[in-house]
């Protein structure tokens, strides 16, 4: 798996539409917290989706298309009960919540792009990650989470002055770039939805391994 690949896919997603990818961030970010995350799951459900449709099929995305998940509420609302799962693992020494995030990578745009419900989801992704590589995808998820993050901590402790502009640089572009890099690695680890999908409904029909 190419990182740089990956990254420059996600920027130029964002290329495309930057006014709607980032102020559309900005804005199910605020309605995730002020939902107290129970709008999570429909939010970044269609944001997923917005990004796969635009690397995959270069569709601009249109400012309804950020609600679009509501149409599937159903089907996204489960996510809320994913997050707070990943969020006990994050709390317990955070390794928990890496190795269950790293089985589970590709949940989101499962559901977003294939309308898989949550548990089938879950499967087809933990099948693909010990297929392609644990440790690749584990390796993949630091380099976009934790240590960008870690990289503007650290800055804006050596470099105090610079600090508020280094956090709201990372909330205004960290989340796209994440979003676009996720799709990225879907659309590389996925057939495309053009091709037939027996592999994929086999995966998510068996139950998950997550042995590593």
């Amino acid at each position: 798996m190419n990182f740089y690949l990956h990254l420059d896919h996600a920027l130029t997603a964002i290329k495309r539409a930057p006014l709607l990818l980032i102020v559309g961030n900005l804005l199910i970010s605020a309605l995730t917290v002020l939902s107290f995350g129970l709008l999570i799951g429909p939010l970044y459900g269609a944001y997923q989706e917005m990004i796969i449709r635009l690397q995959r099929e270069q569709k601009r995305p249109e400012p309804p298309d950020l609600l679009r998940g509501f149409s599937r509420f159903g089907l996204f609302f489960p996510l809320f009960f994913l997050a707070l799962v990943l969020l006990a693992g994050f709390a317990l020494y955070v390794l928990p919540g890496l190795i269950l995030a790293t089985f589970w990578l590709y949940a989101l745009p499962l559901m977003a792009d294939r309308g898989l419900t949550l548990i089938p989801a879950l499967n087809a992704s933990a099948a693909v990650v010990k297929e392609k590589g644990f440790f690749k995808h584990f390796f993949f998820l630091l380099l976009i989470t934790i240590v960008p993050s870690l990289l503007f901590n650290t800055l804006g402790n050596l470099i105090p002055v610079l600090r508020p502009l280094l956090m709201l640089l990372l909330l205004i572009f960290l989340s796209p770039l994440q979003q676009g890099f996720l799709a990225s690695l879907y659309l590389t680890n996925f057939p495309s939805a053009t091709k037939p999908e027996i592999a994929l409904e086999a995966a998510a029909e068996a139950p998950a391994d997550l042995s590593l």
